[in-house]
């Protein structure tokens, strides 16, 4: 098992690594930090030695790999942002072939494009056994019956269906027709955006009675998660990570925060605003260090209730860019406006979006009590948040979904660099 901690491993070692990650997250901490900085260090020198883009990144800070001796020295390597990926290729050490390895590709929140490429080990590792292991905790089984509500284009093979237990419905399509599937399905587990659910939940009449939920993708309200819970009968869990890192943090029965897959990955929150930033310690087929996700959050002290080492997070509430900025140059963060719209009960859906430096607009899909005076309890709600800003109201029929299938209720229009201080 010693070996696992360093170069990715080969097929006929899989047993290995899933006991690993198994025994890994009940580590003593100090001896699961002294495992991540050994992986760290290891990805470090690689990317140095093989990747001709660190390689330069570094020559042009002026390090090399032996300078990085302790978690201080980290803010020497210069971040990696979204548009660096741009052209990933560049990312890929010599002795890999983007043509050979497996991809994800993300069609960008930040209107920003971007692919990532894995070797074969880094994919098991981050698309099944890290997923794996956090449901594991949550008390999924091979048994379980899953359905995952998911965007884009996807495959029910009946391999997968009969074999597996698993199916794939689409989140794009009407929520009724949605219902019906997944009655018929009768998953006893659900993996899906918490928009889609928050939906669902007004009209399922506990058709559906799986024993978890686990949401991803937007950010998930106490409110929204109190109403998925009390419409399905069953614990919402959420998890937190991106289509470049795969899985980064999850809950476990306990919820005191998320559990970061420290073994596997390594967390920063950096800056005034908090801003995450993640290297990546298996993806050796294109190294990732010091990646700056667009998201905020802050790294929690203590550790979880359940005993786990893994240590814990707090994922912020929105992507760092849609933070909106006031006309003094502060920010205000969207939690604070999402909670005070969302408890107001004549509104069925909304969206807040920021399309000027000096104007928010709430885009509103109203319930059967709106009336004449919601408009201005929408302003009110969020007005002493926002000063010196206008706010205006607009009623729509629907509001749509992002390509990816997520539901964004804040949004700002304005350019990165005028949405961050």
């Amino acid at each position: 098992m010693v070996a696992c901690a360093g170069m990715p491993m080969a097929p006929s070692n899989l047993l290995s690594q899933i006991l690993l990650m198994r025994t890994e997250q009940w580590l003593n901490p100090a001896e699961l930090e002294r495992r991540q900085w050994s992986r760290f260090q290891r990805v470090l020198r690689h990317a140095y030695d093989n990747s001709p883009f660190y390689a330069r990144r570094f020559r042009d800070a002026g390090i090399i790999p032996g300078d990085i001796r302790d978690r201080a020295d980290l803010s020497r390597i210069p971040i990696v942002t979204r548009r660096e990926l741009r052209h990933p290729e560049e990312l890929v050490p010599d002795s890999y072939d983007p043509a050979r390895m497996k991809e994800s590709f993300s069609s960008g929140s930040t209107g920003e494009s971007v692919r990532t490429y894995f070797d074969s080990n880094a994919w098991r590792l981050g698309k099944h056994l890290l997923k794996l292991r956090a449901r594991w905790a949550c008390g999924v089984r091979p048994w379980d019956r899953a359905a995952l509500i998911q965007a884009g284009d996807f495959s029910n093979s009946e391999f997968r269906r009969r074999i597996l237990r698993q199916q794939s419905f689409s989140v794009h399509g009407p929520v009724k027709e949605s219902l019906l599937e997944l009655r018929e399905f009768a998953p006893t587990v659900l993996y899906g955006f918490p928009t889609h659910f928050s939906e669902l939940a007004e009209i399922c009449n506990q058709d559906i009675t799986p024993k978890c939920i686990f949401t991803s993708g937007e950010m998930l309200e106490d409110g929204t998660r109190r109403k998925i819970g009390n419409a399905f009968g069953a614990p919402v869990y959420d998890i937190y990570g991106s289509t470049e890192l795969k899985e980064i943090a999850w809950e476990c029965p306990r919820r005191d925060g998320y559990h970061i897959n420290s073994d596997w990955v390594l967390v920063e929150s950096v800056g005034e605003h908090d801003t995450i930033v993640v290297t990546s310690l298996y993806n050796y087929g294109m190294p990732l260090i010091r990646y700056e996700l667009g998201d905020t959050g802050k790294l929690l002290d203590g550790l979880c209730r359940c005993g786990r080492s893994l240590p814990l997070m707090a994922p912020g509430v929105g992507r760092s860019v849609d933070y909106f900025q006031l006309p003094d140059g502060s920010r205000v963060s969207p939690y604070t406006l999402v909670n005070n719209v969302e408890v107001l009960p004549e509104i069925r859906q909304f969206q807040i979006l920021q399309d000027t430096p000096d104007r928010v607009v709430v885009l509103v899909v109203p319930g059967p009590d709106y009336g004449d005076g919601s408009a201005e309890r929408i302003r009110g709600a969020i007005s002493d948040d926002l000063p010196g800003i206008t706010i205006d109201t607009r009623c729509v029929d629907e509001i749509a979904r992002e390509p990816s299938g997520k539901f964004r209720k804040v949004l700002s229009d304005l350019p990165r660099d005028e949405s961050k201080t």
